[in-house]
């Protein structure tokens, strides 16, 4: 009897947890992670919060404003689907032609070397342990860090089949904790970006990472507009870059299948819409992104050394 009021007790503990978390999320109250409990002040914030972003009228290309909610997401799926449609890059070869070929046998054997368990959890033990892998999942702490003694096995296992051999998910079965999933791609794709931050001090040109703050002589101010600079990355472009840095044609290959197998779905006032691949672009939010846009920048460093 006492075994079983104490597995019921810490079974109501873990809903309660699971509740708070999920409350806390909603009304993206940060500074509370380790305060206060499930009080009104978190439903009346998240309520609040979800009637601000409420999105209430959308203008088309046209210039017609309209409420309805059909017409809205068609408007959205429309921008967005343009948005990330491939546009190609002019003149290519004239951009990359000044792109030095840094990458050496070593720095590529360090990155197409066997990822481990233990990096796998490394990169768990630096994620945000309150950040959600859903609308309603479970944060990385509540589920994937608290359980890893019993989960870490299948999950490291999962993930190190994937980056280590390359493996398609073709099974239906594997689709279905789609709130799950979101954590371990990021796991996956974080653990990558681990290997490849160790490479861009050495083959990323100065002017990207260097500002002259001494002496009286300079040479050039730039200004760009880099608004949307993700959305519009081209795939090719980036491929090519890193075809001519020198990277491994296995790692190029695994790094393309991280940006190219995503599907979009736009979500409108909590709705989701229909699923639209990309043709081009880079994903807000994924840890390999500010590394591959540094490689993509090279084209500009390229372009001004071939002007030099």
């Amino acid at each position: 009897m006492l075994a079983e009021l104490l597995q019921f007790k810490l079974h109501f503990n873990s809903k309660i947890e699971k509740e708070e978390f999920y409350w806390k999320q909603k009304a993206c109250t940060n500074w509370l992670q380790k305060g206060d409990r499930n009080i009104t002040f978190f439903h009346n914030f998240a309520s609040q919060r979800r009637r601000m972003n409420k999105i209430c009228s959308l203008q088309g290309d046209d210039g017609r404003v309209t409420l309805e909610g059909g017409a809205m997401k068609e408007i959205a799926r429309n921008y967005f689907q343009e948005l990330f449609s491939m546009k190609g890059t002019k003149n290519l070869n004239h951009v990359v032609s000044k792109v030095r070929k840094c990458i050496t046998e070593n720095m590529n054997r360090m990155m197409t070397t066997k990822y481990t368990k233990e990096e796998l959890y490394t990169t768990l033990k630096g994620m945000g342990p309150t950040k959600a892998s859903g609308v309603d999942g479970y944060p990385t702490l509540f589920f994937f860090q608290n359980f890893w003694h019993s989960l870490g096995r299948d999950v490291s296992s999962f993930c190190l089949e994937i980056i280590n051999q390359d493996s398609q998910l073709t099974n239906l079965t594997n689709f279905w904790p789609i709130i799950l999933c979101i954590v371990i791609y990021k796991m996956i794709s974080k653990t990558v970006a681990n290997r490849l931050q160790k490479v861009p001090d050495l083959c990323i040109d100065e002017a990207q990472i260097k500002k002259k703050r001494t002496g009286r002589k300079g040479i050039l101010a730039l200004k760009l507009d880099m608004s949307k600079a993700y959305d519009r990355v081209e795939w090719s472009f980036l491929r090519r870059i890193m075809s001519e840095m020198g990277f491994d044609v296995k790692w190029i290959y695994f790094i393309m299948q991280c940006i190219c197998t995503i599907p979009y779905t736009i979500i409108i006032n909590g709705e989701a819409d229909e699923v639209f691949r990309p043709t081009r672009g880079l994903r807000q939010g994924d840890p390999l992104n500010p590394y591959l846009s540094l490689l993509c920048s090279e084209g500009l460093s390229s372009l001004m050394r071939l002007a030099q």
